[in-house]
């Protein structure tokens, strides 16, 4: 927030020259500046207003010294003279805040920026006349505003990472369905046909919905992802060897899955004139966490196979525990 604050705390009205005002604050003694500071203090607490969904936000003040101002401003003025640095608790759930200051203060500046990495990025401002409220701040980046000040690379690799976090370790409904592909056989042939089947399949979903061409209320998609790893895991006991009938399951509950990570990406939202990378990038990210899944699985699975007894000791009980789980998980979803 820039707004003439040296004539406030001098009592003068706005508009003299700044320089001037600034040698004039520069010139109090310490004590009379300090008495000054406490009453600008108590005139921000009385007349400033932080609010978030209608609430109002307490806050303390403070004057932080000269040398620190630079390094607390986007855009800092020529000429620095007091600035004040108001601090509070934000709920977590909040989302945005805005900011509103009585006739008292004069027009308003007010600069938006953000810490990503470590690195501010801006975010624009807002010119508030007197006694005007801004509009809602985001407390978050957004993704335009992301994608605006990233190169195409870092959006993909933003999203990227957003995909695989989404597989390992949030998407649990996606795991164990992996989880039921892999119990069923462990051939390598196998394998590579049911994960191209399912990567195929939620590939297209993710894409045309993404784009707006298909829809699907997630009160449908998540219970019958959540069905679709009870579907296979019964499967799997019924049956021993892969047949083209599977293969066209894996790629009908790949298209399901697809409208789950387009519901998730939906959340997080695609940037504007990074479409692509964005989207390629969590479907990447997506694939590698699968892979991942798969890797691991087999590597466990692996050394139980040559001993007899393997399926009825292994993947018949494996297969009930992932069947049951996902009953509970389809009916929890309705209700």
């Amino acid at each position: 927030m820039i707004c003439d604050l040296d004539a406030l705390l001098l009592g003068r009205a706005p508009g003299h020259d700044p320089l001037q005002l600034v040698k004039a604050v520069e010139s109090l003694p310490r004590e009379e500046r300090q008495r000054r500071e406490q009453r600008l203090r108590s005139l921000f607490e009385r007349r400033v207003r932080v609010r978030s969904a209608g609430q109002r936000l307490d806050f303390a003040v403070s004057f932080p010294d000269g040398a620190e101002n630079p390094a607390s401003l986007v855009d800092p003025p020529s000429v620095l003279g007091v600035t004040a640095r108001l601090e509070g608790d934000i709920p977590e759930d909040a989302e945005g805040l805005t900011f509103w200051a009585s006739r008292a203060f004069s027009a308003v500046r007010l600069e938006v920026a953000y810490d990503v990495e470590g690195r501010e990025l801006e975010a624009g401002d807002q010119i508030l006349g007197v006694a005007e409220e801004s509009a809602e701040v985001a407390l978050r980046p957004s993704a335009e505003v992301l994608a605006q000040r990233r190169g195409g690379a870092a959006v993909f690799a933003d999203y990227a990472g957003l995909g695989f976090l989404h597989i390992v370790p949030r998407g649990l409904d996606h795991i164990l369905f992996v989880l039921g592909l892999v119990l069923l056989t462990l051939s390598a042939r196998d394998l590579l046909l049911q994960v191209s089947c399912f990567t195929l399949a939620h590939t297209l979903t993710l894409a045309l919905s993404t784009l707006g061409f298909v829809r699907l209320p997630s009160s449908w998609v998540e219970p019958i992802i959540a069905l679709s790893i009870a579907y296979v895991a019964v499967e799997n006991v019924l049956r021993e060897d892969l047949g083209r009938s599977r293969l066209a399951l894996v790629f009908a509950f790949g298209l399901v899955h697809g409208l789950g990570f387009a519901g998730v990406l939906g959340q997080l939202g695609l940037p504007r004139g990074q479409l692509v990378p964005a989207l390629l990038g969590f479907n990447l990210g997506v694939e590698f966490g699968q892979l991942c899944v798969v890797v691991v699985a087999a590597l466990l699975l692996k050394p139980f196979v040559p001993q007899d007894g393997y399926r009825a000791r292994v993947v018949v009980p494996a297969s009930i525990l992932l069947a049951l789980t996902g009953l509970w998980m389809a009916v929890s979803r309705v209700l």
